[in-house]
């Protein structure tokens, strides 16, 4: 985190001081004064669901390591809506990589928290082309 969010104020310069190299910026923060503050202290950050307008602006930043384009997308999500889920995750991944194609993006799971998932076996596949 870097800056208001939660109600605490957050700095990235105890991250830097610390000596971690990467922050994670939630989107209840001010992306663009968060994204500022971190590279000012040489830090990188994983921007969690980032607007494509914000990805316009910034996909050239060399302080953003990865696009988080999911958070958890198997919990709570009925194993019958998975496959809507992870067609519009498909979508998104592909307009991110038209915007940014050299970016990671990356997804946060919970899989097995409801006890099922696309293969039973905790594990989800996507393939985007």
């Amino acid at each position: 985190l870097a800056g208001p969010a939660f109600g605490q104020p957050h700095d990235p310069r105890i991250f830097a001081t610390a000596g971690f190299n990467t922050l994670h910026l939630w989107p209840v923060q001010d992306l663009d004064a968060a994204l500022t503050a971190a590279a000012g202290f040489g830090l990188q950050v994983i921007v969690q669901h980032p607007s494509m307008d914000f990805v316009r602006r910034h996909h050239g930043s060399s302080a953003i390591l990865s696009w988080m384009i999911e958070d958890e997308p198997s919990e709570f999500v009925a194993e019958a809506d998975t496959p809507a889920r992870l067609a519009a995750f498909a979508d998104q991944s592909r307009t991110l990589r038209a915007i940014d194609p050299r970016r990671s993006l990356m997804v946060v799971d919970v899989s097995g928290t409801l006890g099922s998932s696309i293969d039973g076996n905790g594990s989800t596949t996507v393939t985007v082309s």
